[in-house]
């Protein structure tokens, strides 16, 4: 899991549109701990049986028959045995698979409690709580089966019991990476409740501002960066907006993905300055780099902002 930067000391104020499922990011969200699962598809008996076709297949019947007449059994025996054979398969196979769910929901639980630790420790707020209560704010149900190369797969489906809405989650690992895939699963309920949520509304140097969203240009051959950032402003400029500045782009990189900003990560930003100058954000250059991009090395991706000043907030 990636490192969750969390600023300790916001630089100012934010506030996001929420959707129908969570409802809000202040009240304490209540998950049963009584969660219903179910067996999927066998993947790795699926593939057995449907990667050969049925001339395969009764040939390696027949010849398993072969064998054994060989050796000295008759016809009903050998057919007995080969039956007998597959049932043995077949039940131990099943006693495998005994406590597999219970094993997943349990690393799910512990592998939310992980990342609330670490969040709480940098500041933030749990709002997640795994309750026993039959008043839970939302029901659980974990399907789960065995893939090819003894592998796991799972889907965590939680609904909202009010309003009835519901919301999936899917991970897989190998059977001895259980931990990785609860842990997974719970990453990914916590990353849909705490990500940033567009078109964000915050206050930057006393700016209020509206950003709509995370926008990548690429282009299918090599281009200087100036050439990419002039595009980009342009896109921005036909809806009315304008690309983010340095001090913008660093008070949001600040904040974080969890607390109302944004995740730097292994990208090139662009950003532009006083109305002209162009430039790029990155791990290489956090304070930004706006000369000599004729110079610089080309790139194919190039991440961005584009973002809109309102003084009341209202009015896209």
């Amino acid at each position: 899991m990636k490192r969750l930067v969390i600023a300790l000391v916001l630089m100012c104020q934010s506030t996001m549109a929420f959707d129908s499922f969570w409802k809000d990011k202040t009240s304490v969200k209540t998950i049963s701990d009584n969660m219903m699962t179910t067996q999927g598809v066998d993947m790795a008996e699926f593939q057995e049986m449907f990667s050969r076709t049925t001339s395969e297949l009764r040939k390696e019947y027949i010849q398993e028959a072969v064998d054994l007449l060989k050796a000295g059994a008759t016809g009903s025996e050998a057919l007995g045995m080969i039956l007998a054979f597959d049932d043995r398969v077949y039940d131990r196979r099943q006693v495998a698979k005994i406590g597999m769910a219970k094993t997943i929901a349990s690393y799910f639980r512990s592998g939310l409690e992980t990342i609330y630790d670490n969040f709480e420790n940098e500041g933030g707020k749990r709002l997640i709580e795994i309750s026993g209560s039959a008043y839970a704010k939302y029901s659980a149900h974990l399907l789960w089966g065995v893939r090819p190369g003894a592998g796991v797969y799972a889907i965590l489906k939680l609904t909202n019991n009010e309003t009835g809405i519901s919301r999936s989650y899917a991970s897989r690992a190998k059977v001895q990476n259980l931990d990785v895939l609860g842990k997974s699963l719970a990453l990914l309920v916590f990353n849909s409740l705490h990500k940033t949520r567009f078109p964000l509304k915050t206050n930057i140097g006393g700016k209020n501002l509206i950003v709509d969203g995370i926008k990548t240009f690429r282009t299918s051959t090599y281009v200087q960066f100036r050439h990419m950032l002039k595009t980009i402003d342009e896109n921005c400029r036909s809806f009315g907006k304008r690309m983010a500045t340095v001090n913008e782009m660093r008070h949001l990189f600040a904040r974080g993905f969890y607390q109302g900003g944004l995740t730097r990560g292994p990208y090139h930003w662009g950003i532009k300055q006083h109305g002209y100058k162009y430039g790029i954000v990155d791990g290489e250059y956090p304070m930004g780099r706006t000369t000599a991009l004729e110079n610089s090395p080309y790139s194919r991706t190039i991440k961005y902002i584009c973002v809109k000043e309102n003084q009341s907030y209202y009015g896209f």
